[in-house]
C-alpha cells in the first residue's frame, strides 16, 4: 500500500515531483485489472491495461501530463523472498515506467533475498526474516518491518534520486522528531476526519539543519505499508509505526543532509484493510489516485503549508532513540 501510493503521488503530481522509490508495490491503477485481489499480488498483470489507465487518468485531467515523468529519477526494489507482493509484480511496475521514464533514470534492486520489508545493512532481523508477515499479524514482530541485507537501500536512493554526493549518516535526535496535525489539511470532501482514512498526526524529521528555516531544505516524503492502527495516544499503541521511522535509516541521512522527512500516516478501511493507504479502492474515495484523491490531498497540502504546520507540532524528549522516551501525540 505505500509503495502503490508512492506511485499514486508520482504520477498525479509528476510536475512537482523529483524522484520516488518503489518498494514491493503494484502498478499504478492496478485495481482494475482483472481479479486484482489476485494479480495485483501475485502477477499476471497486463501491461497495455497499465499504460491506457494512465492515459485515460490524464485525458480526464486528473493526473499531471506524464511527459513530466521522462527525467523523474526512479528507484525500485524487490525481495526474492517477499510472498506477499511477488517479485513479478514489481517487474510489472518497471515495465509501466518504462513507457514514461527514461529508462537511463531507473535502478532496480532485485537480487537480495528481502522478504516484504525495506532493506537495510545493520540490525538483528536477518535478509529474508518474517516471509509469511500480513497486515494484521505483525504488531509486535520488528522483523517484519526491516530486513538486515548488507544493503544501505535508503543511501542508494538517496544518492540516486538527488543525483549528487549524500553525506554519510549521522545519528539521529530523537527531539527531532515533531507532530503535525494531517487532519489541518483535509479537503473539505472528506468531512470531520474520522471517516478519511488518514490519523491525526504524522511524525516528521526536522534535522537540526532546517529547524530555522524549513523553505531551504529538500523534502522527503515516506508512506508506511499496512500497519496496526494505533487505538490510544499511548506510544505502546504506536510501538509498530515508530518502529517503522527509526528503523529504516532514513532519519540518519537526513540530520546529515538537510533533509525533512514527512511520514503521513493513513488509518485504513475495511476495503483496503487496517492501516493501509488506499492502493485500489474506488469505493472508498473514486479518485483515490489523483490529484483530487482525499490521500493525496490531504499530503500534498500539507508538504505545501509546511513551515505553518511545524509551527502546531509535538516534540519528543531527548536523547537515544527508545520509544518509551516519546512524548505521545495529543490525540482528542
Amino acid at each position: 500500500a505505500g509503495a502503490s501510493i508512492a506511485l499514486q503521488h508520482l504520477f498525479s503530481f509528476s510536475s512537482q515531483t523529483s524522484g520516488a522509490a518503489i518498494l514491493a508495490g503494484s502498478p499504478y491503477g492496478c485495481g482494475v485489472q482483472t481479479w486484482h485481489g489476485i494479480t495485483c499480488y501475485y502477477g499476471g498483470l497486463d501491461d497495455n491495461t497499465s499504460i491506457r489507465y494512465v492515459e485515460r487518468r490524464h485525458k480526464q485531467n486528473l493526473i499531471d501530463d506524464p511527459v513530466h515523468l521522462k527525467n523523474t529519477k526512479i528507484v525500485l526494489f524487490s525481495g526474492k523472498r517477499d510472498f506477499v507482493v511477488l517479485p513479478n509484480v514489481m517487474k510489472a511496475v518497471e515495465r509501466q515506467l518504462n513507457h514514461f521514464v527514461d529508462p537511463s533514470n531507473i535502478i532496480s534492486f532485485y537480487n537480495t533475498s528481502a522478504s516484504h520489508v525495506w532493506p537495510t545493512d545493520k540490525g538483528l532481523c536477518p535478509c529474508g526474516a518474517c516471509i509469511w508477515q500480513n497486515a494484521s499479524g505483525w504488531a509486535r514482530r520488528p522483523c517484519c518491518n526491516v530486513n538486515n541485507c548488507e544493503l544501505d537501500f535508503s543511501g542508494k536512493m538517496l544518492m540516486h534520486l538527488y543525483s549528487k554526493e549524500v553525506k554519510p549518516r549521522t545519528r539521529a535526535i530523537t527531539r527531532n522528531i515533531r507532530w503535525v496535525d494531517q487532519w489541518r489539511y483535509l479537503p473539505a470532501i472528506a468531512g470531520n476526519g474520522t471517516g478519511s482514512t488518514m490519523l491525526r498526526w504524522a511524525p516528521v524529521y526536522v534535522p537540526k539543519g532546517c529547524q530555522h528555516d524549513v523553505d531551504k531544505c529538500h523534502v522527503h516524503v515516506n508512506y508506511h505499508g499496512c500497519t496496526n492502527k494505533p487505538k490510544s495516544s499511548s506510544m505502546a499503541s504506536w510501538w509498530e509505526r515508530l518502529l517503522w521511522v527509526h528503523n529504516i535509516g532514513l532519519n540518519e541521512y537526513a540530520e546529515a543532509n538537510d533533509l525533512v522527512i514527512v511520514y503521513p500516516q493513513a488509518a485504513g478501511s475495511d476495503d483496503v484493510g487496517e492501516g493501509c493507504f488506499n492502493w485500489a479502492s474506488y469505493e472508498d474515495d473514486p479518485l483515490f489516485d489523483t490529484r483530487l484523491g482525499v490521500q493525496l490531498n490531504t499530503v500534498v497540502d500539507l508538504l505545501n503549508d509546511l513551515k505553518r504546520a511545524l509551527n502546531h507540532t509535538w516534540w519528543g524528549s531527548d536523547g537515544e532513540l527508545v520509544l518509551d522516551e516519546y512524548l505521545a501525540p495529543p490525540f482528542e
